[in-house]
């Protein structure tokens, strides 16, 4: 028998998608179907959903922008959820500081310079064994694993 996994109303405030939501049931349970849900990326007092704005602008205007009119400086994600929600599943998000400059991204690991992976402390835990999602002083506001 064939099956469909669809999220019927989005939770408000929160965007939810649904990863290997079709099959064929044989004689054994599905247990491959998941739902990632996620409030979107806080900026300022309003919130972005990676799977339609681009980022946020946390210094400026504190506004959610087009992915055309994202820069460096804006936020694309604030922790791994927001990657697979703007489309970009398995990466982490990644704010690396090189110098005076910080780049946050997605990517599929974080490398290079003075790098964190950015977390949510109110969302699905994020962090790798032996470090918790806390303040990140580069970035007030936001939360990396440390």
């Amino acid at each position: 028998m064939t099956y469909a996994v669809s999220v019927e109303a989005q939770p408000i405030g929160q965007t939810c998608l649904v990863t290997a939501g079709t099959g064929t049931a044989t004689n054994s349970d599905v247990m491959n179907v998941a739902v990632i849900c996620d409030s979107g990326i806080r900026c300022g007092t309003s919130l972005c959903n990676p799977a339609s704005d681009g980022c946020c602008d946390p210094e400026g205007t504190a506004t959610c922008k087009e992915a055309t009119q994202c820069t460096q400086l804006f936020l694309p994600c604030e922790n791994s959820y927001d990657c697979t929600l703007a489309g970009q599943p398995g990466t982490v998000c990644c704010l690396d500081m090189v110098g005076a400059s910080t780049n946050v991204s997605c990517a599929p690991s974080c490398s290079g310079g003075n790098h964190a992976i950015m977390c949510d402390p109110h969302g699905p835990r994020t962090c790798a064994a032996g470090t918790s999602c806390e303040p990140l002083t580069a970035l007030a506001g936001y939360y990396a694993c440390q």
